[in-house]
């Protein structure tokens, strides 16, 4: 039984190793670490990028967080850390870091710069990870959850990187590489629109290392123990980072915890369920995400419904930018939009056709085109595109899906 409690006393230092991956953002770390030190784990691993060469003042950032944390362990504890020379960038940066914390350990707590743990959620995820650490499907423990379930935690084929705990064995059975073959999507979604969405998006080949995560469970049938109440909060959305950017709408806030609100729970009230059967949950929070959210709300019924509409209107259609969202957005509608967009337009064509459409700069777009679909989520973007194709029809893809 979930029960909250004002102020949770930590039933000692934690015993489970935590790897803490930082970059260069100390107003956050300040906030993330002091939770950390609340719980005084006691093995502690500190891992980070180095700086990027192009960004000016970011090694004297990086050597600030560096100096903050190691300054204030003030905790007995063993520590280890991993300090890198160069930047390596997050897909390689932190799954490295993994690899390296589990060098020296079974099991262990990952977090990264901005997750901001409740004080009980590191003990929940000590205890799920003792308790299913002999269930080979059960890979990864979540501290976050938004999506309502019946149960005080469940199995379920969701990841995500606000706050985990895994075992080696687990980690080490993730692979990396690019997939090709795709085809079990095809089988594992319900919505047909999705299926399609996430196929054309891992085929792109530019996506996050905690995309690939949730594509390797997929595919291996694996599961995540998610708990009924979000026990971390990512202090990216709210202190102006790159996470707050046009990809989002006002929504988001709806359905994201705050510090201010984040709770904490009774440990030992915890149902101890001898048998857990998957409850999948991925499908149901990519359509929650439709709301705020413009790379899932491309495969939105709402997107589809507003496509429909306007290929009743318009016959010859380009689609403005041939990266990642222009992209998605052909490849998740191509039964629909294969008969009705002539081309790609893009000021810097990286290649000569997609879909086998001509990519073409916007000067040199066909006559006759009708209607051009700007696709860029930047609004600043938008307005520049839509300045250089004034003589056409416009749709922002902001508008066309949300």
């Amino acid at each position: 039984m979930i029960k909250f409690v004002e102020n949770f006393e930590p039933p000692g230092q934690l015993e489970t190793p935590v790897l803490y991956m930082v970059f260069n953002r100390l107003d956050i770390v300040e906030k993330a670490f002091g939770q950390i030190r609340k719980a005084k784990p006691k093995k502690l691993y500190i891992a980070q990028d180095g700086p990027r060469p192009h960004v000016p003042d970011e090694k004297d950032k990086i050597l600030k967080v560096r100096e903050y944390i190691l300054s204030n362990i003030d905790w007995d504890c063993e520590v280890k850390t991993l300090f890198r020379e160069e930047n390596l960038g997050i897909n390689k940066a932190i799954p490295g870091a993994v690899d390296w914390f589990f060098e020296n350990e079974e099991k262990g707590i990952i977090l990264e710069e901005d997750i901001y743990m409740s004080l009980s959620g590191f003990w929940f995820l000590e205890k799920m990870l003792n308790k299913f650490k002999d269930d080979k499907d059960v890979w990864f423990v979540l501290a976050y959850n938004v999506i309502d379930i019946p149960y005080d935690y469940i199995k379920t084929d969701s990841f995500c990187a606000w706050g985990y705990a895994t075992w080696k064995d687990k980690w080490m059975r993730i692979d990396f590489s690019h997939r090709e073959d795709l085809s079990f999507l095809d089988e594992y979604f319900e919505n047909k629109r999705i299926a399609k969405f996430n196929k054309a998006f891992f085929n792109h080949g530019k996506y996050l290392y905690d995309s690939k995560i949730w594509l390797e469970m997929v595919f291996n049938k694996a599961y995540s123990i998610l708990p009924k109440t979000p026990l971390s909060v990512h202090l990216g959305w709210f202190n102006g980072t790159n996470m707050i950017s046009d990809a989002f709408n006002e929504n988001l806030f709806k359905y994201h915890s705050t510090v201010e609100t984040l709770k904490d729970i009774d440990i030992s009230l915890l149902e101890d369920y001898e048998n857990l059967n998957p409850i999948r949950l991925y499908e149901i929070g990519e359509i929650l995400a439709e709301t705020h959210n413009i790379f899932a709300a491309i495969h939105s019924k709402k997107a589809e419904n507003n496509i429909k509409n306007m290929l009743s209107k318009y016959n010859k259609i380009a689609i403005y930018g041939a990266g990642m969202l222009g992209y998605l957005l052909y490849a998740t509608y191509d039964d629909l939009l294969n008969d009705k967009v002539c081309c790609f337009l893009d000021d810097n064509p990286q290649c000569d056709e997609l879909f086998g459409k001509p990519v073409l700069k916007p000067e040199n777009m066909p006559q006759d085109i009708e209607l051009i679909v700007i696709s860029p989520q930047s609004k600043a973007a938008y307005q520049n595109m839509k300045k250089k194709v004034s003589s056409k029809d416009v749709v922002w893809i902001e508008d066309l899906v949300f």
